[in-house]
Protein backbone atom coordinates (compact mmCIF):
# COMPACT_ATOMS: atom_id res chain seq x y z
CA UNK A 1 0.00 0.00 0.00
CA UNK A 2 2.66 2.54 0.43
CA UNK A 3 4.16 1.82 -2.65
CA UNK A 4 1.52 2.73 -4.24
CA UNK A 5 1.14 5.55 -2.28
CA UNK A 6 4.31 6.70 -3.37
CA UNK A 7 4.70 6.02 -6.67
CA UNK A 8 1.14 7.95 -7.21
CA UNK A 9 3.20 11.38 -5.60
CA UNK A 10 5.79 10.26 -7.91
CA UNK A 11 3.49 10.82 -10.85
CA UNK A 12 1.78 13.47 -9.76
CA UNK A 13 5.54 15.58 -9.05
CA UNK A 14 6.21 14.41 -12.72
CA UNK A 15 3.22 15.75 -14.31
CA UNK A 16 3.48 19.05 -12.30
CA UNK A 17 7.04 19.28 -13.53
CA UNK A 18 6.04 18.52 -17.00
CA UNK A 19 2.79 21.24 -16.62
CA UNK A 20 5.13 23.67 -15.34
CA UNK A 21 7.08 23.31 -18.39
CA UNK A 22 4.29 23.58 -20.52
CA UNK A 23 3.05 26.65 -18.61
CA UNK A 24 6.46 28.45 -19.57
CA UNK A 25 6.03 27.28 -23.22
CA UNK A 26 2.46 28.94 -23.18
CA UNK A 27 3.84 32.11 -22.00
CA UNK A 28 6.86 32.14 -24.23
CA UNK A 29 4.35 31.41 -26.96
CA UNK A 30 1.98 34.49 -25.68
CA UNK A 31 4.81 36.67 -24.98
CA UNK A 32 5.91 36.36 -28.84
CA UNK A 33 1.79 36.88 -29.82
CA UNK A 34 1.43 40.20 -27.91
CA UNK A 35 4.74 41.38 -29.30
CA UNK A 36 3.76 40.18 -33.05
CA UNK A 37 0.38 41.76 -32.23
CA UNK A 38 2.22 44.92 -30.88
CA UNK A 39 4.30 45.07 -34.05
CA UNK A 40 1.04 45.08 -36.37
CA UNK A 41 -1.07 47.05 -34.45
CA UNK A 42 2.31 49.77 -34.50
CA UNK A 43 3.21 49.80 -38.28
CA UNK A 44 -0.77 50.29 -38.76
CA UNK A 45 -0.81 53.06 -36.33
CA UNK A 46 2.01 54.99 -38.62
CA UNK A 47 0.60 53.84 -41.51
CA UNK A 48 -2.62 55.91 -40.83
CA UNK A 49 -1.02 59.31 -39.13
CA UNK A 50 0.91 59.08 -42.34
CA UNK A 51 -2.31 59.13 -44.30
CA UNK A 52 -3.90 62.01 -42.53
CA UNK A 53 -0.57 63.44 -43.11
CA UNK A 54 -0.79 63.23 -46.62
CA UNK A 55 -4.54 64.25 -46.95
CA UNK A 56 -3.61 67.19 -45.19
CA UNK A 57 -0.80 68.33 -48.01
CA UNK A 58 -3.26 67.82 -50.59
CA UNK A 59 -6.05 69.73 -48.84
CA UNK A 60 -8.26 71.56 -50.28
CA UNK A 61 -8.32 68.30 -52.48
CA UNK A 62 -10.46 65.64 -51.21
CA UNK A 63 -11.33 67.25 -47.85
CA UNK A 64 -14.65 65.29 -47.71
CA UNK A 65 -12.05 62.57 -47.17
CA UNK A 66 -10.79 63.81 -43.78
CA UNK A 67 -13.52 62.84 -41.36
CA UNK A 68 -12.91 58.63 -42.92
CA UNK A 69 -9.09 59.11 -42.76
CA UNK A 70 -9.15 60.81 -39.40
CA UNK A 71 -11.62 58.07 -37.76
CA UNK A 72 -9.38 55.34 -38.85
CA UNK A 73 -6.14 57.24 -37.08
CA UNK A 74 -7.92 57.35 -34.05
CA UNK A 75 -9.48 54.06 -34.23
CA UNK A 76 -5.46 52.68 -34.84
CA UNK A 77 -3.57 54.74 -32.22
CA UNK A 78 -6.92 53.69 -29.80
CA UNK A 79 -5.93 49.66 -30.47
CA UNK A 80 -2.23 50.37 -30.15
CA UNK A 81 -2.68 52.24 -27.07
CA UNK A 82 -5.12 49.53 -25.70
CA UNK A 83 -2.53 46.90 -26.58
CA UNK A 84 0.25 48.42 -24.63
CA UNK A 85 -1.42 48.44 -21.84
CA UNK A 86 -2.69 45.07 -21.82
CA UNK A 87 0.86 43.94 -22.24
CA UNK A 88 2.26 46.32 -19.42
CA UNK A 89 -0.77 44.48 -17.35
CA UNK A 90 0.55 40.97 -18.72
CA UNK A 91 3.98 41.99 -17.16
CA UNK A 92 3.18 42.47 -13.90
Amino acid sequence: MAKAVVDKIAALADSDARGAAFDREDMMNDSQELKARLKKLNTRAIQTKMDLHDLSEELPTNWERILIVAQRCHDAHAALMDARKAAAAASW
